[in-house]
């Protein structure tokens, strides 16, 4: 069975970040995505991630649900900042700018990983049709 190397790209561009690479080939992105699919805790963190497929996406339709037009985003960001403090990011804010900002804390020396996310749809208020 062949497996999609979509994640796979993902996860091996954030590799060659993290090692500092300045300029990146089609060539050097196969080497790490092999690497990387040889390596039985990528699978598994992948394996994990499809089998929450269905959780996943019911949250992201929650998320989409709340009214969020463009500055007037405080519903969907006040839900993202009490979801992640059930997550146990207990440090999770809402700065200035109105981000959710939470952060795990990870282990001293290794480089940083940056998620993000736009939380603003540019659509009216109120209910969407689907």
């Amino acid at each position: 069975m062949r497996r999609s190397l979509g994640p796979c790209l993902f996860a091996a561009l954030l590799t060659l970040a993290s090692f500092g690479a300045s300029h990146v080939t089609a060539q050097t992105i196969d080497t790490v995505t092999t690497t990387l699919l040889s390596d039985s805790r990528v699978m598994a963190a992948l394996d994990a991630i499809k089998a929450d497929d269905a959780r996943t996406l019911k949250e992201q339709i929650r998320i989409t649900e709340i009214p969020a037009p463009p500055f007037k985003e405080n519903l969907r960001g006040n839900y993202i900042l009490s979801r992640f403090q059930e997550l146990g990011f207990k440090d999770a804010v809402i700065d200035a700018e109105g981000n959710v900002i939470a952060r795990r804390k990870g282990t001293a020396g290794t480089p940083k990983l940056v998620i993000s996310a736009h939380r603003t749809l540019s659509f009216p208020r109120g209910p969407t049709s689907r």
